[in-house]
């Protein structure tokens, strides 16, 4: 028995292989990705290295923010932006190839410790003091905000309650601790724990379409590819939907080697 398995052995060292070998990590990807993304970018992690192997290491903020990062250099591999506008603005650049939308983002009215606040209108009310907004110029759920406050005619009434946050999680961090009586931000960062928060009327706001692409920087294009791929598949968007987006109809994507 004893000499079996020395046999074994020098056969595994002989073939240049250790027995103990480790099998190498997949490829890593830096992923710029928009503030809304925060939620549920585990998930798609975790689902994305089980799919395809790639590891995602993302850095949150917002879209314009993020792209005025990658105009800058920052070795970003891959950009998941919360407009088509700012995509499309690198590839005119020469910095990204062409943008993919992946998902469809809504406005929610979050006000959770104010659960008599249930409708636009309610912005109206003496006692609301304080309406946290992303940044409209950062941020497209910010001008998203700011035109659906516009298109109900609400906006200069309540133009001198609103407080800008530099991004839509920090918008949403000033409802949750009170410094805000009421946030307008983003759905997918409360819908898998508060789904029944109220929506503010899509037909008040231009959609909120949300496109992704590879940058010209990265030295992984190929795992960019397959990255890509996931994001853009039917397993990908069953999550989006879980999540609180809405998403374009999908087919399989996940031919490319």
């Amino acid at each position: 028995m004893r000499a079996t398995a020395l046999a074994i052995l020098l056969l595994c060292c002989g073939c240049g292989k250790s027995v103990f070998e480790v099998p190498p990590p997949g490829p890593e990807l830096h992923v710029a990705a928009a503030a809304n993304l925060a939620t549920i970018f585990d998930t798609l992690s975790a689902a994305e290295y089980k799919k395809t192997g790639v590891h995602l290491v993302p850095s949150f903020g917002s879209t314009a923010t993020l792209t005025t990062q990658i105009e800058n250099g920052a070795p970003f591999d891959v950009f998941l932006a919360a407009d088509t506008e700012h995509p499309i603005s690198l590839t005119s650049k020469g910095l990204a190839e062409s943008p993919q939308e992946y998902a469809r983002g809504k406005l929610v009215i979050w006000a959770p410790k104010r659960p008599d606040i249930r409708a636009l209108a309610d912005l109206t009310h003496a006692d609301v003091k304080t309406i946290a907004v992303a940044n409209p110029d950062l941020a497209p759920y910010g001008h998203a905000a700011i035109e659906a406050l516009t298109n109900a005619g609400l906006l200069q009434q309540l133009r001198p309650k609103i407080v800008f946050g530099q991004n839509i999680s920090a918008t949403l961090s000033y409802a949750d601790s009170g410094n805000a009586d009421v946030a307008l931000t983003a759905y997918s960062l409360v819908a898998t724990k508060h789904p029944d928060a109220p929506l503010v009327p899509d037909h008040l706001y231009t959609p909120i379409i949300q496109s992704l692409c590879v940058l010209s920087r990265t030295s992984q294009r190929k795992a960019a590819g397959r990255c890509v791929d996931f994001l853009l598949s039917p397993e990908a968007g069953s999550i989006f939907t879980k999540n609180g987006y809405s998403v374009p109809p999908r087919k399989s994507q996940l031919g490319r080697p």
